[in-house]
């Protein structure tokens, strides 16, 4: 199996396509399924809920686990995330649970009463 990191596609392959390619049609997998699993994480956790701490929890997370972009082009996205879910999901629920020991420790603000 290649190594998806040394991949390119030539602009070409677009044209032939007929897509009008823009940056917003590229997405971090890697981001979705964080998204998938940070609110149940943070809420059994106990740790603060607010946007900060929540933006905090999501960063460090995302700081820890690789990037893996795919396109949004016909459908690719949804079968790359179903893809990389099964493979990464252990992965993404460790830097989660660490981001959030992390933050929770140290919030970015006075502790909550």
């Amino acid at each position: 199996m290649p190594d998806e990191r040394n991949v390119s596609v030539s602009s070409d392959f677009y044209e032939k396509m007929g897509e009008d390619v823009k940056i917003s049609d590229v997405q971090n997998v890697m981001e979705t399924l964080v998204e998938e699993h940070l609110d149940k994480i943070m809420e059994g956790s106990g740790v603060c809920t607010c946007d900060y701490c929540r933006a905090d929890i999501k960063a460090l997370a995302l700081n820890k686990l690789p990037a893996r972009y795919a396109s949004r082009l016909e459908g690719n996205l949804i079968t790359r995330v179903d893809n990389m879910r099964r493979q990464a999901s252990t992965d993404v629920i460790a830097a989660i649970m660490e981001a959030v020991n992390t933050v929770g420790t140290n919030p970015r603000h006075e502790p909550r009463k």
